[in-house]
């Protein structure tokens, strides 16, 4: 139950609270004016900047995760999208695009997406930003409440993102409060940039015009530009419709559909399956998993399937060539372990306007490997507090982290003048693999080394690089050299 509690905590990545939202309608921040940015003057490079393949860390509603991935690409002239696609229970998207907003052509997020029969989008405006030479900043704010119900910031510096979201639960909360922060860096931009040829994108072209803003006689909620409805399946195109949203998946150009149906056997047919969608293949022509990481940071969308499910359709997908690899994980690990279930790794063309099928068979090869990018459930999974925003370039932590490599000199050089000799602080002796090894189990070391507001060492935390390769030496398995 805690496992799949995790897995429910990772779908609401982007869904910022939506599920606790108020059903009194009365509950709603004071009347605000929305000041768009004019894009004719500044923040047309936004969308620039935003598109490639970002791959990072995300710190989600308490809990953090140590790699993730959004892959945004142009779909038109002047409309940047891309979906984080969860699994069983639902996705989510973010669209940019210029718009006319009450007769000012600025730029636009539209944001929403599906978890368990709910259908919700919501509409952002561009209202502030700050640009120079090594550092831009970006800020979207609900079309209707402002930054009082909802809004996303957007800072780049040099290759990399962060991008922080903030919720009230749709305006009926006084005060938002940080949900999501994003950090990655731009791991592949070389699809975006195929798709910006293709459309000659960017253009300062309206591609989508509110001139009148949004009628709150339709909202879901008065004081957001949020549109909502419910039903017992996820279906986005009836709900769409549901809704009354302005705008729907039947609306967006050049995008695609793609349905994956699995063959499982009798052993593997009640387990839950990790579906990928790659770039790279993930095994080899017989079914072995690969061992270069790269191939598996070329993941656009990874989601989960569970409750026994055969058939998968994935929507709003970018058109291209994909590798679909279908993980059974068989120990339930939410990461690609050894015993768990492969097949050869299959390649499908998708394009859009037409019914894009594959059917994986023989998903019978025993995995021999560990691969440490996936995400997996842990109670060590703390990262980074979620209140720190530093504005460094983020580190990529991809390859398998031992202790005598690198682990012991960074105990060595932040903790073991306090935790050494025969009266250890705390009783907490750093000095040894194995008193290292049980500090992690026993003590939550880990949580303990992110703990912001009691820093250790004392002086201040140690670099997030740092702890990123202590973390992800404990995701490796511990290993010593």
């Amino acid at each position: 139950m805690f496992k799949k509690a995790i897995l429910f905590i990772i779908l609401l990545v982007v869904a910022w609270g939506i599920l606790s939202f108020s059903k009194d309608r009365s509950l709603y921040v004071k009347s605000v004016k929305i000041t768009p940015v004019n894009v004719d003057e500044v923040g047309f490079d936004f969308l620039s900047k935003m598109q490639g393949q970002w791959l990072g860390i995300n710190s989600v509603a308490g809990y953090n995760f140590n790699w993730f991935s959004f892959d945004y690409r142009p779909i038109s002239e002047s409309h940047l999208h891309g979906i984080f696609e969860g699994g069983s229970m639902g996705n989510l998207l973010t669209s940019y695009f210029i718009a006319d907003f009450k007769g000012q052509k600025t730029i636009m997020a539209r944001n929403g997406g599906l978890l368990n029969g709910i259908y919700r989008t919501s509409y952002f405006v561009m209202d502030s930003l700050s640009v120079n030479k090594n550092d831009s900043y970006y800020r979207l704010i609900d079309a209707v409440g402002g930054k009082q119900t909802m809004y996303m910031e957007l800072r780049f510096k040099k290759d990399s993102l962060y991008w922080n979201s903030y919720t009230s639960n749709l305006g009926s909360k006084l005060n938002t409060k940080r949900h999501m922060t994003f950090k990655g860096v731009k791991n592949n931009d070389s699809l975006a940039l195929k798709a910006a040829s293709k459309f000659d994108f960017p253009k300062n072209k309206v591609g989508y015009s509110f001139p009148n803003g949004f009628d709150n006689s339709y909202l879901y909620m008065k004081k957001s530009a949020t549109f909502l409805a419910q039903g017992k399946t996820n279906n986005v195109y009836s709900l769409s419709i549901e809704a009354s949203d302005p705008i729907t998946i039947s609306d967006y150009p050049h995008i695609a559909s793609l349905s994956v149906h699995l063959n499982k056997s009798y052993k593997t047919k009640k387990k839950q399956v990790l579906l990928n969608v790659s770039t790279k293949p993930f095994t080899d022509e017989k079914g072995k998993l690969l061992s270069n990481l790269d191939n598996y940071n070329s993941n656009v969308l990874f989601p989960i399937l569970i409750n026994n499910e055969r058939s998968f359709e994935f929507t709003y997908v970018h058109p291209g060539d994909y590798y679909v690899t279908a993980i059974v994980d068989m120990d339930n690990s939410y990461s690609i372990t050894k015993g768990d279930y492969t097949h050869a790794s299959k390649l499908i063309t998708v394009v859009p306007s037409v019914k894009n099928e594959i059917i994986i068979n023989n998903i019978d090869k025993v995995n021999e490997l560990n691969i440490v990018t996936d995400i997996k459930e842990s109670s060590t999974t703390e990262i980074f507090d979620d209140t720190e925003i530093g504005h460094i370039d983020v580190p990529v932590i991809d390859r398998i982290v031992y202790y005598n490599d690198e682990v012991k000199t960074i105990l060595n050089n932040n903790c073991i003048t306090c935790h050494s000799g025969p009266s250890p602080s705390y009783g907490l002796d750093l000095t040894a693999y194995k008193r290292v090894k049980k500090a992690i189990i026993k003590k939550e070391l880990i949580r303990r080394v992110n703990n912001k507001q009691i820093p250790m060492p004392p002086s201040g935390l140690m670099t997030l690089e740092e702890r990123l390769i202590i973390f992800k030496w404990v995701k490796d398995g511990m290993p010593i050299e």
